[in-house]
């Protein structure tokens, strides 16, 4: 088959997320026989990382400024997409996170050339402007306040039409439950799955650490993607004076907020970290924390954390709980319960010795569930099945 992928962002300009799973399904699909393309969005499309038997092509990326009213409504938009299209001539469409670029409107187009469309949901974009945290009281003034005047009291309605000529996947189940419940139906789960070859270390922790000039002998927390007050960070710098033994926390990306200066000595951070780097900086790691506020749809930090047998502590409030099994590779907790994480964080200081059977375990249950085969065998049955 010959297999269009879109997705707004592409490495090295998005280095998490669904940039990384269409990168890494691109592979497997290439691996299985088929040929395909990206079609992304990017300023600098000279960067693009090169990965054999995968065509990458971009159009203009644009000002985020009215991607609301972009996304739906925008004729000029669906036409680059749809001139790809025609130009390629792909057997099968599948669009990841298009909600900021690339938009939904061609999928009107592609449904009527004939061309089956698959929309995998990766967030809960298709039904709001950006985070939740699934507390909120009233989606549509948070969405006034944050959108304001770009606001477009018809986005969602539009999306959910455009929608309805895709076979809809979700990355979790947690996800799926969240925009059915707001309107959006017919949705198939399919966990996200990763390489397993890619993601496991060739180093050991004491070589990592010297590598990173890190504590050799300290307990190490790892926190990892956009940090902010929205994963969890303040909760953890919360806390963190309350422990013993002298723990480090590990902060791998983008910080949207000051450390304060007590604990400075004791946090490291790592910014734009390549795959291979972020491979390096796991091994170094004791334990993965995932504390997100908001709603986190099924975290890749998780998947890479237990497919290099490192324990993952996650917050109750999404899909982590479906690829981290409570108590057996790592432990699922209450976000509104401080008192939990405390006591979670100190016996993984105090009980360090007992992390890598957990580790283990949480190696085993990706080779058997999340791995990148299992993923792209259960995705070609979704494509067989629309495919003529």
């Amino acid at each position: 088959m010959r297999i269009l992928q879109l997705n707004d962002t592409f490495p090295p300009e998005a280095t998490g997320g669904a940039a990384r799973i269409v990168v890494e399904t691109s592979e497997a699909l290439v691996k299985a026989g088929h040929t395909v393309m990206v079609l992304t969005t990017a300023e600098h499309p000279e960067n693009f990382p090169k990965i054999p038997g995968v065509s990458i092509q971009s159009i203009k990326k644009l000002p985020k400024r009215w991607a609301h009213y972009r996304s739906v409504f925008s004729g000029k938009r669906a036409r680059e997409v749809l001139a790809v299209i025609d130009a390629w001539k792909p057997d099968v469409i599948h669009a990841h996170s298009i909600s900021w670029q690339i938009g939904y409107r061609f999928l009107h187009g592609a449904a009527a050339r004939g061309i089956p469309c698959f929309y995998t949901c990766h967030s809960v974009m298709p039904v709001a402007y950006g985070k939740v945290t699934t507390k909120e009281r009233s989606l549509i003034l948070k969405d006034l306040l944050r959108a304001r005047w770009t606001y477009n009291p018809l986005r969602n309605r539009a999306i959910r039409k455009a929608l309805q000529k895709t076979h809809l996947l979700s990355v979790s189940d947690a996800l799926k439950d969240y925009l059915e419940a707001r309107g959006i139906s017919g949705i198939t789960t399919l966990h996200n799955g990763i390489d397993l070859a890619t993601w496991k270390s060739d180093v050991s922790m004491k070589d990592a650490r010297a590598k990173l000039s890190l504590p050799e002998d300290s307990c190490l927390f790892l926190l990892a993607g956009r940090l902010g007050e929205d994963k969890g960070l303040s909760l953890l710098f919360d806390l963190w004076p309350s422990l013993t033994g002298a723990p480090h926390l590990l902060l791998a990306g983008t910080l949207a907020m000051e450390i304060p200066e007590f604990l400075k000595n004791v946090v490291h951070i790592f910014r734009n970290q390549t795959p291979a780097e972020m491979r390096l900086l796991l091994a170094a790691t004791d334990v993965t924390l995932v504390p997100s506020l908001c709603f986190d749809s099924f975290p890749t930090i998780a998947l890479e954390s237990m497919a290099l047998a490192r324990p993952v502590i996650a917050g109750d409030r999404g899909g982590a709980k479906e690829s981290v099994q409570d108590s057996e590779s790592g432990w699922i907790l209450p976000l509104e319960e401080k008192g939990a994480w405390r006591e979670r964080l100190q016996f993984c200081i105090d009980e360090r010795n007992a992390l890598p059977a957990f580790g283990e375990r949480g190696r085993k249950r990706m080779e058997q569930y999340f791995s990148r085969e299992e993923y792209c065998k259960n995705l070609l049955a979704h494509y067989a099945r629309k495919v003529r």
